[in-house]
This record gives C-alpha cells, structure tokens and sequence, in this order.
C-alpha cells in the first residue's frame, strides 16, 4: 500500500528536504499562515501562488500534482548505478554508463534534481580522465539548475557541487577561484546541522588536497579530522580511506614518521574493509 498523498503534503515533504522553513518558502508569494494552511491541505492556492511556490522549489507544477504516482515508481535505477560506482570510485564503469544514458533516444532524467545529480557524476567522471574543461563546464551546469547564491539555504549536492567546481579551477591553476568555491561549500556544510548526505566526506578530502599541496598543513589536517569524524558520525566508510591516507600524507610531509606509518596502517585496514564489502 502507497502512501496517499496530496499537493498540499507533497509541498510540505518537498520544502523539509530543501531545509526551507515555512517563512522561507513563503516570503514574496503569500504569508506563512496561508502556507501552513496550504501544506495543511486547508486551502487550494490559486495558480499564481502555485506556480510561485513549484519555481522556489525548482519542480513543476505537474510533479507536484503528479507526486503520488511518481513515489510508486522505483528509484531512477541510472542514478542507483552511478551513485555505487561512485562510491567504489569506478570511473571506467561510471564513463561506460554515461557513454549508454547518452546514446538513448528516450530523456532518462526528468526533474531538475535528477539532472542535477547526473552532471555531478558525470562531472567527477570527467575530471579524474583530466578532462578539466569538460568538467568545469558540467559540474557549472548542474550546479546552475538549482543554485541561487542569495538563498539562505543550500543542498547537499549544491555544496557537493560547489566543492568539485573549487577542485577543478584549482587543477587548472585558477587558484584564487578555486579556493574561494572550496571554501563557499565548507561554509555551507557549517551553516546547517542538517546535513545528512554521507558522500559529503569528499569536500573535506578536496579542500585538504588542495591545502596539502599549499603546503598549509594545519588547515589540512584541521578539515581532515572533521571529515574523519563525519565519517564516522553517519557510520560510513565512504572516502574515509583517503582521508586517512591525505593524514599521513600531512604526518609525513612535517616529519612525524611514526604517525604517518600508523595513520597508512589504519588506511588500508579501512580500504580491505571497503573491499570486502563491495
């Protein structure tokens, strides 16, 4: 049996995975009382209104009408594969999959949402074959579906994005920018405690990849202990390898040689455990 539900959940349901609240979501289109009473299913708002509410919520008012049927349908099984890939850091695979989507006559991504996820893949696939460009073009893209630099509230794929967008300019030596994107998405993740997302890790390997190679050891290691205790917080192994291995990397580039080696140890007990369990 399916959940039933109805606009007025379904705007509700979308708001609180954007972290919006009812102010936030109603300033300039109606008061919070009559959004709390929309959500309520109290009121029907009229057309303007919706159509007000759909744009803040970056989806269309058919998908809002048309959610019900959309939860009875499975998961958008191309991003299930891109996301497991990712996770076991399989390029080629996620590369290959993209080659399929992109040969297909039919659209295999409909929201904003899903298309947004998909240039974040594609754009990390494009990046680790050094296609920087290709990359930076991408990963701008997707970030541009929903991002709106004004608003209060930010994604966990908007800081996801943000932050390969800041690792890319700086690949292509536009240090500058580059920093002051990795830093915009560290920023974010810290303005809520909200956040859930465990592919979140990578920011913290990004920005500690990008200070090691400044040779700025304290900062590195300072984002590197929070990513290890992110990790550890969502019980998630994701990139939690390489970040022990980024550790050691610092250990050993100032001299403390016998934490490096048991920093390495504890990285490769963590990836044989990630292997065993893929």
């Amino acid at each position: 049996m399916y959940k039933s539900l109805t606009y007025g959940n379904v705007i509700k349901e979308l708001r609180t995975n954007r972290f919006l609240s009812q102010g936030e979501l109603a300033e300039d289109i109606c008061s919070q009382g009559m959004l709390s009473r929309i959500e309520n299913n109290d009121v029907v708002p009229n057309v303007l209104v919706m159509q007000k509410i759909c744009e803040k919520l970056n989806v269309s008012i058919h998908y809002v009408l048309t959610r019900e049927e959309a939860i009875k349908a499975p998961v958008n099984q191309w991003l299930e594969k891109l996301k497991q890939d990712m996770h076991g850091k399989r390029f080629d695979l996620i590369r290959e999959t993209i080659a399929k989507i992109e040969q297909l006559a039919d659209p295999v991504f409909v929201t904003k949402l899903e298309l947004q996820e998909y240039a974040y893949y594609h754009g990390c696939a494009k990046s680790e074959a050094n296609d920087q460009l290709g990359a930076l073009a991408i990963l701008q893209k997707g970030l541009n579906y929903t991002y709106n630099r004004q608003s209060q509230t930010v994604t966990d794929l908007e800081i996801l994005l943000l932050s390969e967008i800041g690792l890319v300019y700086y690949i292509q030596g536009n240090f500058e920018k580059g920093l002051s994107f990795l830093r915009r998405s560290i920023s974010q993740f810290y303005a809520s405690n909200k956040r859930r997302t465990v592919d979140l890790s990578k920011i913290f390997y990004n920005i500690a990849t990008v200070f090691i190679d400044l040779k700025a050891y304290n900062e590195a290691l300072e984002y590197l202990e929070y990513g290890i205790l992110w990790c550890q917080k969502q019980k998630s192994f994701y990139r939690l390898d390489d970040l022990y291995l980024l550790k050691a990397l610092v250990f050993q580039d100032t001299d403390r040689f016998e934490e490096a080696i048991e920093t390495v140890e504890i990285a490769e007990t963590l990836e044989k455990l990630v292997a065993d369990a893929s």
